[in-house]
């Protein structure tokens, strides 16, 4: 699913920066007299010029599949907003979540076994939910439903 498949780009990053420290690449960035604050805005500006390219393929699969609701005349600026806020929060998390860490392998395993985690909770949460009675919480199934098609 797309979700998962996005998921896998801040799990990919923390993987990146994780081994980048592993191998002491940072501290001769900092040696050659590359600081502090010009390492991370490169680093993350170059995170975010990457989740362009998976962005870049959503928005010509929407397009190819003419699915209007998402890409029509005034849904495309939100769609378009949505993925762009996600690059730069899966960046930012993923820098944040760099300082955790000291092993790549363990990185990796965070981020699989916590996009996993998250998948499998939403489908639980939304099949336990379609067996309420309350009108209520179909409401609440029903717009879950719709974020896990889509996701």
């Amino acid at each position: 699913s797309t979700g998962f498949a996005f998921g896998l780009i801040p799990m990919l990053t923390l993987m990146y920066l994780v081994r980048e420290r592993e191998s002491e690449i940072r501290d001769l960035h900092h040696v050659v007299g590359l600081g502090f604050f010009p390492y991370w805005t490169s680093v993350f500006l170059f995170e975010v010029t990457i989740c362009a390219i998976p962005i870049s393929g959503v928005l010509v699969v929407l397009y190819a599949f003419e699915l209007d609701g998402l890409v029509g005349q005034y849904a495309f600026p939100a769609t378009l907003l949505v993925l762009v806020v996600f690059a730069f929060a899966a960046t930012a998390y993923s820098c944040f979540m760099s300082t955790i860490f000291e092993q790549s392998s363990k990185a990796l395993v965070f981020g699989f076994v916590s996009n996993i985690m998250l998948s499998l909770i939403l489908a639980i949460t939304t099949v336990s939910l379609q067996f309420a009675d309350l009108p209520d919480i179909a409401i609440i199934n029903l717009a879950l439903l719709s974020i896990f098609q889509r996701s």
